[in-house]
């Protein structure tokens, strides 16, 4: 059994960092001395990203996407600005696939809720995760 290899360096809370070292290294790609201004801009883009996400969520008004509402949405707004593109081939396979995924989805949501009121009926909770 081989043991998997870590990083020698400590993290931000004195901790064994944990991540796997670059090839031919102790450490990994975050606490390399060779890699800082990669590491560096990586950290900048990673926060960005995350601000972005933050902004989006804001403006689109989402808040839980695991729920089956937030989920709708996200299909709407999809679908509203794939109706704003110009018309072609590719906007109509687009929106074709949307609304192959909406039925899909209903289908999905439809079953469960079945199930869910059998469940009820029946007294029984056999939460089955695929």
């Amino acid at each position: 059994m081989t043991l998997r290899r870590k990083c020698n360096s400590l993290n931000e809370q004195e901790q064994p960092c944990g991540n796997w070292p670059i090839t031919d290294e102790t450490v990994c790609f975050w606490h390399s001395p060779n890699h800082q201004e990669a590491a560096r801009q990586a950290r900048v883009l990673g926060g960005r990203r995350r601000r972005t996400e933050q902004v989006t969520q804001v403006v689109f008004d989402l808040n839980d996407l695991t729920s089956i509402e937030m989920l709708d949405r996200v299909f709407a707004i999809a679908t509203l600005d794939t109706l704003q593109l110009e018309n072609s081939p590719a906007r109509s396979r687009a929106l074709i696939a949307l609304m192959k995924t909406k039925m899909d989805i209903n289908k999905h949501t439809d079953l469960d809720q079945r199930i869910a009121e059998l469940q009820e009926v029946t007294g029984e909770d056999n939460d089955i995760k695929l």
